[in-house]
């Protein structure tokens, strides 16, 4: 096995998370600015950084609705299978993962401090926490087969 690179991506921010090679341990890694002209250069850096043989792309299938944030997820999927032909590109539920991820910190950090500096650090961390959620859902029900007989 190989390392999965995982993107929850947003019109704003992306967040990034990976695998270690055994698909084992999942690392929350950043937070890029999806609007930054360099957005495709830094994620072409993370992809080199880690060699991954997959990238997860989070895909809110919750909204039934044609959202203007699934054509511009199926245009960053396009470029990436386009310019990294070698690798597996899929989409993977992420409905929920970053509300998820809200509870997450809220839950270990508290609510307390609405400065300016300690929304962008929560941001920062809720993001790259939602593509690890996205990542660790995709693990449990892709690369571990069931247990139950049936």
């Amino acid at each position: 096995m190989s390392r999965i690179l995982a993107f929850d991506y947003g019109l704003k921010r992306t967040g990034v998370a990976v695998t270690d090679p055994d698909r084992i341990v999942i690392t929350p890694l950043e937070q890029l600015l999806t609007t930054e002209q360099d957005f495709l250069e830094k994620v072409q850096r993370l992809i080199q950084e880690f060699n991954p043989d997959m990238i997860l792309i989070g895909w809110p299938a919750h909204d039934n609705k044609i959202l203007d944030i699934h054509e511009a997820i199926e245009i960053f999927r396009k470029k990436l299978q386009v310019q990294y032909q070698q690798l597996k590109v899929v989409y993977q539920d992420e409905s929920f993962s970053s509300a998820e991820a809200n509870r997450i910190y809220t839950q270990k950090h508290g609510s307390s401090g609405k400065t300016k500096k300690k929304i962008g650090q929560k941001k920062k961390q809720i993001d790259s926490l939602a593509a690890s959620l996205i990542l660790e859902s995709y693990l449990q029900t892709r690369d571990f087969p069931s247990t139950h007989s049936g």
